[in-house]
């Protein structure tokens, strides 16, 4: 009984001149148990040796630089097996057997057969002649008599060294989410020793401190009826900054700076709103405006701030039944004051996250929370403020929960160094649960693992799964001070396997196929790396069926 497992991998390779069997400039060389995969473009040697079997050179043939760095080897197997995690590095792995052939197109299969205790493995590999690409799949087989449990098989390790550490600069992508920030780059540094985690369950905004378990608060500033920060049409110009006139803070990390020109006459209110994204919880928020007039008269909130309304010209209200889309909100209303808390709050109001005003901060509840200015006479007027989502802070791994595979992180990560120009860019199409890390050695090399977070199968005796195939390519383009630079790519090709799972029966007994759907390059991380560099033409041979 075959099972497919909801994972396809696309794979970046590079290899080495040799010869067993060849079809154009594509070839696979065996010498023993080393074989060598590769075109004129890339090399890789994979070895069995000492009962270990991974990746031992990894080769840009156009650059001549080795990215595999000296002495280290990568995995080519990584599954849990009946509790304990398997590698190709674990040792007592046994060849069984090794067939090459020609396929149709000119292609090169590579099929090698290993055993390590019930534990049998097919690791295939397609060189494309013509092309820097190297496909392979890996399928787990239970070749015991008894049944045997695999969690959280890995899809995909690879070690790098892209340049020197201080110069290596890792990406990557917010995802497709309904809130500001969507489908954004992120550039960041990783720490040596320090593991940075992502894992697709991950809430929306999460940052390498960890997660955050508020969505944000949505912020404006009003002098009466209008409106005069952020601008009414920031929608349309930017719309990663500004939400339907409101301006987003995310969370603790982010301070949003609040800087105006206004012209008041006496009486005058200028209002500071602060409305909840969707949950009105972790939206504690400091907000202080100062108020500076041209003669240098200056008014701040929290200086201010006091237990009577009106009192140095600042009330404390709240939009009643405030519309999320309408700029003047509802009718203000006024809060009352609490001397055990020494806030504003919303008389009877009994929510759990209910809103208040206190000197320095606000929080929304279910409705809008407003600071109120009355200006007391007429003259131009400078407001600053700096927002901030004091009451998000990141928590490392906290609000994990079921999620769509790209609603928090695009599927696209990179790695490049600055002195080098050379990286590495992966990109996967998986809507399920998927986890990675990512580790930066002392000596620059960078490791990257992925794992489907949360499978868990028992495998019964003749029982396999197998992953998807995986693409290995060369994306070659200009780079620092125009030189020519090869890079890299990896695009893994996951979970397009849409839950189709249909029984058969055949003389071998019920057999299980899953549909693989082709994996889509439309991606916006993808294109754009598409265009500033020069990938192989014949990429669109390696889809899942090729």
């Amino acid at each position: 009984m075959k099972a497919f497992l909801p994972v396809p991998v696309l794979l970046v390779l590079l290899a080495s001149p040799v010869l067993s069997l060849t079809s154009g400039d594509a070839y696979v060389i065996r010498k023993g148990d080393t074989w060598t995969l590769g075109t004129s473009k890339v090399e890789r040697t994979l070895t069995l040796a000492d009962g270990k079997f991974v990746t031992r050179t990894w080769r840009d043939k156009a650059s001549g630089r080795q990215l595999l760095v000296a002495g280290m080897v990568s995995d080519e197997l990584v599954a849990v097996i009946d509790g304990q995690k398997v590698l190709g590095t674990s040792g007592g792995w046994k060849l069984l057997d090794a067939k090459e052939r020609t396929l149709t197109r000119g292609e090169i299969q590579l099929d090698l057969m290993l055993r390590r205790d019930s534990l049998e493995v097919t690791k295939s590999y397609v060189v494309y002649p013509g092309s820097s690409i190297i496909r392979e799949w890996v399928s787990f087989k239970n070749a015991g008599t008894g049944p045997s449990r695999v969690s959280e098989p890995g899809f995909l390790n690879l070690t790098t060294e892209p340049g020197p550490p201080q110069s290596v600069d890792f990406h990557w992508m917010t995802g497709g989410e309904n809130q500001p920030g969507s489908w954004t780059l992120k550039t960041e540094k990783l720490k040596a020793g320090k593991i940075r985690e992502f894992d697709s369950y991950d809430p929306f905004g999460g940052i390498a401190e960890g997660n955050f378990l508020g969505d944000g608060v949505l912020a404006k500033v009003l002098v009466n009826d209008r409106q005069v920060w952020p601008l009414p049409d920031g929608h349309d110009e930017n719309w990663a900054a500004v939400s339907y006139g409101w301006t987003a803070v995310a969370n603790s990390t982010v301070h949003m700076p609040l800087r105006t020109t206004v012209d008041v006459v006496a009486g005058d209110k200028v209002r500071f709103v602060l409305n909840r994204y969707g949950s009105a919880a972790k939206d504690t928020t400091s907000f202080d405006p100062t108020i500076t007039y041209d003669d240098n008269e200056v008014h701040t909130a929290s200086k201010e701030f006091s237990k009577e309304q009106g009192k140095n010209g600042w009330q404390y209200q709240y939009v009643a039944q405030g519309e999320f889309y309408n700029s003047k909100g509802g009718q203000f209303l006024d809060l009352a004051y609490s001397d055990a808390s020494q806030r504003w709050t919303k008389p009877g109001d009994k929510e759990e996250d209910s809103l208040f005003i206190g000197a320095g901060v606000m929080h929304p509840g279910k409705e809008d929370v407003a600071l109120v200015w009355n200006a007391p006479h007429s003259g131009r007027v400078r407001v600053a403020a700096d927002l901030t989502n004091v009451g998000n802070p990141p928590v490392p791994g906290a609000g994990r929960s079921f999620r769509m595979g790209t609603s928090s992180y695009a599927p696209w990560n990179a790695w490049m160094s600055r002195d080098t120009g050379e990286g590495v860019f992966i990109g996967w199409d998986y809507f399920g649960h998927w986890a990675s890390e990512f580790t930066l050695a002392e000596n620059g090399a960078v490791n990257a693992r992925f794992r489907v977070a949360g499978y868990d199968k028992t495998l019964k005796p003749g029982e396999s799964l197998t992953t998807p195939g995986v693409c290995g390519f060369v994306s070659e383009g200009p780079g620092r001070s125009g030189q020519r630079v090869s890079r890299l790519a990896i695009r893994v090709s996951l979970g397009l396997h849409a839950h189709r799972m249909v029984p058969r029966h055949s003389d071998a007994g019920l057999v299980v196929e899953g549909h693989a759907l082709a994996g889509s390059l439309q991606h916006v991380g993808w294109w754009k790396w598409r265009r500033r560099f020069r990938f192989p033409q014949s990429l669109s041979r390696c889809g899942p069926h090729a």
